[in-house]
């Protein structure tokens, strides 16, 4: 009975440390799916627990613009394009980012645990690789059937090599060489050959970024200058009458069929149900992120969802001016999302989670710096005023602290 109680109490500690939560949510989202009757990332079963060591009762308003984005869906439906049963768990990417940001924007963790999670989970991706690929290997395996070999709860070669490739850049910039000599074995086990390209661009942005100032000083325009050039490497691609490599071909038909489509529902798009056939069941979505924003939720949706990126990415730039992790964040979310331009990354459930995930955390950093930054007078802090009056200048001085004019109150 007694071991019983102290049990009790120590399960009742673990549920209201909130670090230790926290911890173990980071390593849920690299660890992956629970299959069950219904299929869902163990790290929501987890973030209830974090929401009540935490006590989370108000709301962040930058938590409501992936549900937002979801208004087409709405119009879709009063327009005669239903939303059957097996449409519903696209949406759930929205659920989850929404939920994630109202969650942990009001944690307070070191940065260095957020990292220390990150890169544990990292590394825990590429040990069930191994352990995976050890268990199934036959000689005389073709390279598909190796790839194939490459899975985890999380999902399969290219999907985890976008998630090692994450840990990898916060690894490089932490400085934690041996973590990322081990992440770079494991991410060149996932045969993923896209994946190698954007290993050389991260590594690319990385030396640019440690050898000079042009990255940390103009964040913006250096993330301007990628979008630019991404964009004129997909129009190429969708109009070259050049011989592609089947991988890339296969790609390249999937957006001119998705472009298709989106011609037929500019404004608001239309159920995944609707235009599946287009991909012969090749693919659940065009391999390219604005695309398929694009086809779920047409232009209005695909403009707040993009509002919500630039959102998150503008805060990680601003961060990361005085913060080697976050600027590590900042690069690795950038990368990723290129990525998403020819893989299926952006709007799947795991990377929309890892993302909601640091924009909440860069919510609450932004918080706590603007508190640190007010500092009360002496005759304040003697108690030579009242509770009263001393709460209505830290009122003013915390508005003050963010440029903003503090409200008047008429009596």
């Amino acid at each position: 009975m007694g071991l019983a109680l102290i049990s009790v109490e120590r399960l009742s500690h673990w549920l209201k440390n909130s670090s230790v939560l926290f911890f173990a949510y980071v390593l849920a989202i690299f660890y992956g799916n629970i299959y069950a009757k219904l299929t869902l990332p163990l790290a929501m079963f987890i973030l209830p627990l974090l929401a009540y060591s935490l006590r989370v009762k108000s709301l962040r308003w930058q938590a409501l613009l992936p549900s937002i984005a979801c208004f087409p869906v709405v119009i879709q439906a009063l327009t005669g394009n239903m939303v059957v049963k097996a449409d519903i768990s696209v949406y759930f990417c929205f659920f989850y980012s929404m939920v994630v940001v109202l969650v942990v924007s009001k944690i307070r963790p070191d940065d260095s645990l957020v990292r220390l999670g990150v890169l544990f989970g990292s590394l825990l991706i590429g040990v069930f690789m191994v352990a995976n690929a050890s268990l199934n290997y036959r000689p005389g395996m073709s390279f598909y059937e190796l790839k194939n070999l490459i899975s985890t709860p999380l999902g399969s070669s290219n999907y985890l090599a976008v998630f090692v490739l994450y840990g990898l850049v916060l690894a490089l910039y932490a400085k934690e060489w041996l973590c990322s000599v081990a992440l770079i074995f494991a991410f060149m086990a996932t045969f993923s050959r896209t994946g190698y390209v954007m290993l050389a661009l991260a590594g690319l942005i990385y030396l640019l970024d440690s050898r000079t100032t042009i990255i940390a000083r103009w964040p913006k325009i250096s993330c301007g200058a990628l979008a630019i050039a991404v964009a004129a490497v997909v129009s190429f691609l969708l109009v070259t009458k050049t011989v592609l490599p089947e991988s890339l071909a296969i790609r390249v038909s999937l957006w001119h069929a998705a472009l298709y489509h989106i011609a037929e529902y500019p404004l608001f798009g239309t159920p995944r149900s609707e235009y599946f056939y287009i991909f012969n069941g090749l693919a659940w979505d065009p391999h390219n992120s604005i695309l398929n924003l694009l086809l779920l939720l047409g232009s209005v949706g695909t403009v707040i969802y993009l509002a919500y990126l630039y959102l998150m990415l503008s805060l990680f730039a601003k961060l990361g001016r005085d913060s080697v992790f976050w600027r590590s964040v900042y690069i690795a979310s950038i990368v990723t999302l290129v990525w998403s331009m020819f893989e299926v990354v952006l709007l799947t459930p795991a990377y929309d989670i890892v993302m909601a995930t640091m924009y909440g955390l860069a919510i609450a950093s932004k918080l706590n710096r603007v508190e640190a930054s007010v500092s009360l007078p002496s005759w304040i802090t003697e108690g030579r005023i009242s509770a009263e009056e001393k709460k209505d200048y830290e009122l003013i001085s915390r508005v003050k602290a963010q440029g903003q004019r503090a409200p008047v109150s008429v009596e």
